[in-house]
């Protein structure tokens, strides 16, 4: 059973993650798409302008990275779950890839508070989508499972 982290520890990790990853699809979806994904029909350029709002809402999300990280490393323990022996690889290296952050980041060095802030949020999210995707035995559970692993 894992133990999430502090809800404010948990704030800190995932707004910064969610955001800079919607960032990113949108603007993906937007080049992809040419000229379409400039039309206001599409929305593309309205949920890009609503993405940056709740990047720049509730704190930026550097400063969040860095407190996050600061915190993890100061208390020295990481709130991820141990995969199953059964788990896919990339879980397994993910995870090992935030302890050993953990292990070596000074709490005071931003650079390696925004690392480990990453890491930490990265395999959280990759847990929790491959825990979803383990529940459902139909075609959603396959798509999950699929997009676990990107």
């Amino acid at each position: 059973m894992r133990t999430p982290p502090a809800p404010f520890t948990l704030a800190m990790l995932t707004k910064p993650l969610l955001s800079a990853t919607t960032l990113a699809a949108l603007q993906e979806c937007r080049e992809r798409l040419g000229a379409q994904g400039m039309f206001r029909a599409n929305m593309i350029t309205d949920y890009l302008g609503i993405t940056q709002g709740v990047i720049t809402a509730e704190g930026d999300n550097q400063v969040l990275q860095v407190a996050a990280g600061r915190t993890l490393a100061s208390t020295r323990t990481t709130p991820l779950p141990e995969p199953s022996p059964d788990a896919p690889a990339w879980l397994h290296l993910l995870n090992q890839r935030a302890r050993t952050l953990l292990a070596g980041a000074d709490p005071g060095a931003g650079t390696d508070a925004t690392t480990l802030a990453e890491a930490t949020a990265t395999a959280w999210a990759a847990h929790s989508l491959q825990e979803d995707a383990f529940r459902h035995q139909d075609q959603a559970g396959s798509l999950l499972r699929e997009l676990a692993q990107l």
